[in-house]
């Protein structure tokens, strides 16, 4: 048995990793696919040799990036995931400060009597 796992890029949303997952199982020689949405990864097995390209071109035909794991990678990886981390904490901390003067107009025409 061969088992493939891939990065993915680009899902949004948990019906993202499920279009995927339907695709990659109604692909000839594919026994079972598991798309993980949080981890950003799917594990591809069948029962003979998979054709990655093959896979990857599926995936990026479904609208999404897609590349092989490796395990050489796997610092590079959490690299990116970090620095994701840190940009969506620096957005939400803008997002904050940002809405703070409409928060703070709203709670100034509340009378207290």
């Amino acid at each position: 048995m061969s088992e493939l796992t891939l990065q993915i890029k680009g899902m949004t949303c948990a019906a993202c990793a499920t279009r995927i997952e339907k695709g990659l199982n109604r692909m000839d020689g594919v026994q079972q696919a598991i798309v993980n949405f949080a981890l950003e990864t799917a594990r591809v097995e069948s029962p003979s040799n998979l054709n990655e390209t093959a896979i990857i071109e599926r995936i990026q035909k479904l609208g999404y990036d897609a590349t092989v794991e490796r395990t050489d990678n796997a610092d590079e990886i959490q690299a990116e995931r970090e620095a994701e981390i840190r940009r969506q904490k620096w957005k939400f901390c803008a997002s904050a400060l940002l809405s703070f003067p409409l928060l703070w107009t709203m709670i100034a025409h509340f009378q207290l009597d």
